[in-house]
């Protein structure tokens, strides 16, 4: 029995790919984190209910989804510490945070790539945010990766030298203005959701 061969013009694009599928899309790159939604925010966004009371995120990751419903009254959380205590730096003290990565930028530039991981020892055993965030904009293609004892194991992007300090600082006060009323939890996801009631999201 023969099979008749599907014609390639069968298969078309289910959407416009610039716009439902970027690498950019609309939100802004705060910090790469593993599971990321940034380049499906805006079609997700589309699924959303038109209206709803409070928004509540349990695995905050990157914060795709929240850049798109962000409001005063939001939950957002994260089982992983250091990073709700970046979210929280950004909404409560965006001044520093650019500045001290503007510091240690310029301490990179100036001892490439040995300052790399003079911050990685420092943040495997501080858990500073501040140097998460530092890790996150140098390290190889933005990963975040641990080992099995928990320490932040990927290594400096040779030729990413990263993001530039002008830059940086008008994203943070773009997020920082964005975030503004909504509030961070560092555990489970059930402590994230555990307010919620009906007609929330």
């Amino acid at each position: 029995m023969k099979t008749q061969a599907v014609k390639k013009t069968e298969f078309e694009p289910m959407v416009n790919e610039k716009i439902y599928h970027s690498s950019s899309g609309e939100v802004p790159s705060l910090i790469k984190w593993t599971g990321s939604k940034r380049s499906q925010a805006v079609r997700i966004a589309e699924s959303a209910p038109d209206k709803f009371n409070r928004y509540f995120e349990p695995f905050l990751g990157g914060g795709a989804m929240l850049y798109k419903f962000s409001h005063h009254g939001a939950v957002c959380g994260d089982l992983y510490e250091p990073l709700i205590e970046f979210w929280k730096m950004v909404r409560d003290n965006p001044d520093y945070l650019v500045t001290n990565y503007t510091t240690q930028w310029e301490a990179l530039q100036d001892s490439l790539p040995d300052y790399y991981y003079v911050v990685r020892d420092r943040f495997n055993q501080e858990k500073r945010p501040e140097d998460l965030n530092f890790l996150m904009r140098t390290c190889v293609n933005g990963i975040v990766r641990f080992c099995k004892k928990g320490n932040f194991n990927n290594s400096f992007h040779l030729s990413r030298k990263g993001m530039q300090p002008a830059r940086f600082a008008n994203i943070v006060a773009d997020w920082s203005s964005h975030i503004q009323g909504v509030e961070f939890k560092a555990g489970d996801f059930a402590e994230t959701l555990e307010e919620t009631k009906s007609g929330d999201f």
